[in-house]
């Protein structure tokens, strides 16, 4: 976490009367002292294991408690850094400076090439559920008919290195042409390339939940959309600040391109993390 994220939360603290230190950005003993009762405090739920986890974990946790108590979805508290913590706390320092959320999605408009007829994406949806069907829930009672694919390489969670990925789960209907990107993508990159792009740290890939900043299901909620290397391709990063912005990832983003998967971040310049099969009509 930065300074100025550690100074947003004991911002809060302090306005909770839990913590009567400097706003100094450093997250000392008496940062660390206010963190247990900032749950309760915000109506949230501690994770059971919190006090064990390290200083920096801590932190996070806090924060996803504080954007959640603000209405931003910030996914389970956990205390681990993945893409919606990442936009859920880039949201609460907005909605603290301003008073309101700037809208954001995570979807690209529409491609040239699509061999595979990828559907169109309107605000209802409608044409993704008419081609995949209903978009799976959190609460696990729909979930699309997904295929497990097998990764070319080995995939480390981007949020927990420790921790690997062999496989990405997608919707049987773009498993096929996932398989294709995946063997063309490895044809292009040595091993050592694909670690300098970030291509071997999983950002994201079934997941039912709602849109980033919206109220419509996430192409996450579908299986046909994944994330790569988030800390370096952030939502709001245009061409020059985002890893796979640079010249050296357009053969990765061509292998995509030519099965008619779509990047906002190639078309619209921002989200350079996620690919998915569908195209915006809006």
């Amino acid at each position: 976490m930065t300074k100025a994220q550690i100074r947003l939360l004991q911002g809060k603290l302090t306005r909770l009367g839990l913590y009567d230190g400097a706003i100094d950005g450093v997250a000392g003993p008496m940062t660390l002292a206010a963190l247990p009762a900032c749950f309760a405090a915000m109506n949230q739920l501690a994770p059971p294991d919190f006090a064990r986890w390290g200083k920096s974990r801590r932190c996070i946790a806090a924060m996803q408690a504080y954007a959640l108590s603000e209405a931003i979805d910030a996914g389970v508290i956990d205390g681990l850094w993945g893409p919606q913590t990442d936009f859920a706390i880039m949201a609460l320092a907005q909605k603290v400076a301003t008073g309101q959320v700037r809208q954001f999605n995570d979807e690209g408009p529409d491609e040239i090439r699509n061999p595979a007829g990828f559907p169109d994406e309107t605000r209802s949806q409608a044409e993704l559920v008419a081609f995949y069907g209903p978009a799976g829930t959190a609460d696990g009672r729909i979930r699309p008919p997904l295929v497990r694919v097998p990764l070319p390489w080995k995939m480390k969670l981007a949020w927990a290195k420790h921790q690997t990925r062999s496989f990405l789960w997608a919707h049987e209907k773009c498993a096929e042409s996932l398989v294709r990107v995946l063997a063309r993508v490895d044809a292009l990159y040595a091993p050592a390339q694909k670690t300098d792009l970030g291509l071997d740290l999983f950002g994201g890939d079934y997941a039912p939940r709602l849109m980033r900043g919206a109220d419509r299901a996430s192409l996450h909620s579908w299986g046909i959309a994944f994330d790569f290397d988030p800390a370096r391709n952030r939502l709001r990063d245009n061409l020059f600040e985002a890893r796979l912005g640079q010249p050296d990832a357009i053969p990765f983003w061509e292998a995509w391109e030519a099965e008619g998967w779509c990047s906002l971040g190639r078309v619209r310049n921002y989200d350079f993390m996620h690919v998915q099969a569908a195209h915006r009509a809006y």
